[in-house]
């Protein structure tokens, strides 16, 4: 499927995130994982699940957790409208409960990072890159698509004056490929803070499986569950 499809605008829509995955009870994650702190303010790590839980530090963004097996049964709660759990983690500052919805299998872009070099971090040595050219066109169109273990992949789209990329993670949430857009992108154009998109109007268009959002002269930003459970990130500008 073509990236040009990102670099037209995308018709603003007044529909919410869907409630259901407030309702969700499985975790993202297993024991001994190791999540990264997407939430750019940092995350409170607690001595007990919950708000009454005393707090004892907070987890920078970026900074790297682990998961711990925890016999409490599960609590499911929402903040920000992303639905999560308090999660036992191991970190720099010790044990403690703190929120999943903002941690992530999938490691957060490092400042001025692109989609190509966040890939070759997260994913490792690919298996292979193709590049082809097309002489349709002015200038033509020159494709590449750089695949890695487990079914990641990196693709990008040129044909002067538009440009497209996308990273395609292997599994995950619809979140998370939200989280880890929002890494590479102004967040004021992904949202308001560390609001998951929810207030109608607006840049935004979200479904269950989707959320598009039109960042006006910056371009276009599309995140979608795709068949095969994978989360397709898709950004494209016609500057």
């Amino acid at each position: 499927m073509s990236l040009r499809w990102i670099s037209v605008g995308i018709l603003a829509c007044a529909i919410a995130f869907p409630l259901r995955a407030a309702a969700e009870s499985t975790r993202h994650y297993r024991a001994g994982d190791r999540l990264f702190v997407h939430a750019s303010t940092g995350l409170s790590l607690r001595k007990a699940p919950g708000l009454e839980g005393e707090k004892i530090g907070l987890l920078p963004y970026r900074q790297v957790v682990y998961a711990l097996p925890d016999k409490r049964a599960p609590v499911a709660v929402r903040f920000e409208n992303i639905s999560g759990h308090w999660a036992l983690v191991e970190s720099e500052q010790g044990q403690g409960y703190i929120f999943d919805g903002f941690l992530s299998i999938y490691p957060v872009p490092a400042e001025g990072e692109g989609y190509r070099q966040w890939a070759d971090r997260a994913f490792g040595k690919p298996i292979s890159d193709k590049k082809t050219a097309e002489s349709e066109g002015p200038e033509g169109m020159t494709r590449r698509m750089v695949r890695y273990p487990g079914g990641a992949r990196y693709e990008s789209e040129q044909e002067e004056p538009f440009y497209g990329y996308a990273l395609v993670l292997p599994s995950g949430r619809l979140v998370d490929g939200f989280l880890v857009a929002r890494g590479f992108h102004d967040p004021e154009c992904l949202a308001a803070s560390e609001r998951f998109p929810k207030k109608t109007g607006g840049r935004f268009s979200a479904s269950d499986k989707r959320i598009d959002v039109d960042c006006g002269e910056r371009g276009a930003i599309g995140i979608k569950i795709l068949e095969d459970g994978s989360i397709r990130i898709n950004w494209g500008s016609a500057s």
